[in-house]
């Protein structure tokens, strides 16, 4: 994030949540700020499948999202992890 940009983010970001909750296989997003670093995020979302979070990847929805924080937002390009799986414990 660039510095100063980070309420305008949050406030934005707000709506892609929602756009989150409108596709197929998607179950929750967070957003999460490093209380050391402030200008760093993590985003955290469940999906039913890779193949569901694949298309949204490639929809037209996220493209317009990344366009968005290209617009001297973003001090850099996200990076993304998928974790596959759940273990409880206890």
């Amino acid at each position: 994030m660039r510095p100063g940009r980070e309420a305008e983010f949050e406030s934005k970001f707000g709506a892609v949540l929602d756009l989150l909750a409108t596709m197929p296989g998607h179950h929750e997003s967070r957003l999460y700020r490093d209380v050391r670093s402030p200008q760093s995020y993590l985003v955290y979302s469940e999906w039913d499948s890779r193949e569901a979070f694949t298309k949204f990847l490639q929809s037209d929805a996220f493209n317009a999202t990344k366009a968005w924080g290209r617009e001297d937002i973003l001090a850099a390009r996200p990076e993304h992890t998928v974790f596959a799986g759940r273990e409880k414990m206890g």
